[in-house]
C-alpha cells in the first residue's frame, strides 16, 4: 500500500483479490472499464484499471485489445510474438512501425466512470524486430524496454 497525501493506493494483493480479472470486451477501453467495476462491484472500493494492447501499422492495429491472447486463448507472450512476427512475413523492417496504446478508468462508489485514454499514440519509432524477443512492457513503472532488429536496447 502506498499513502500519499491522505489517497491511499492498494494492489490486488493488498486487498486480497488472488483471481484473474475479466479481459473480454472487444476494445481496451471496454477491458480497463470491466477490470475496475469488476473490482469496485467485489470489493467496494474505488479502483483505476487499464488495458493495453500492441498496435502494429502494417497489421492495420492488430494485435490491440488481442495482444495477450493474439496467437490463442492461453498463449505465452512467446506464442503470441510467434504470430505477431508470423503474420508480419515479408514486410520490410521499415514498415514494421508499432506503438503501445492504452486505457486506464476509474470506477468509484459514485458510480462514475473517469476514462482516460492516448488521444494521439506515437510510433515507437523501432520496428519490430524480425525475433521472438520483441520488448517488454514494465506495467509496474510505466517504461517500455524495446530490442532494436540487431538485439540492443532501444
Amino acid at each position: 500500500m502506498a499513502i500519499h497525501t491522505g489517497i491511499a493506493i492498494f494492489s490486488l494483493q493488498d486487498i486480497q483479490c488472488f483471481e484473474e480479472l475479466p479481459e473480454t470486451q472487444h476494445t481496451l477501453e471496454g477491458n480497463a472499464l470491466q477490470k475496475a467495476q469488476f473490482i469496485l462491484e467485489k470489493y467496494k472500493i474505488p479502483c483505476f484499471a487499464d488495458d493495453t494492447g500492441l498496435e502494429v501499422e502494417a497489421l492495420n492495429g492488430a494485435p490491440g485489445v488481442y495482444s495477450a491472447r493474439y496467437a490463442g486463448a492461453g498463449a505465452t507472450d512467446e506464442q503470441n510474438n510467434a504470430q505477431l512476427l508470423a503474420e508480419l512475413g515479408a514486410t520490410p523492417i521499415e514498415k514494421r512501425t508499432a506503438h503501445y496504446e492504452c486505457s486506464m478508468v476509474l470506477a468509484d462508489l459514485g458510480a462514475q466512470v473517469l476514462r482516460i485514454q492516448n488521444p494521439q499514440a506515437q510510433p515507437l519509432g523501432v520496428p519490430v524486430a524480425a525475433e521472438a524477443d520483441i520488448g517488454t512492457w514494465q506495467r509496474d513503472t510505466l517504461t517500455l524496454d524495446l530490442k532494436t532488429p540487431e538485439g540492443r536496447a532501444a
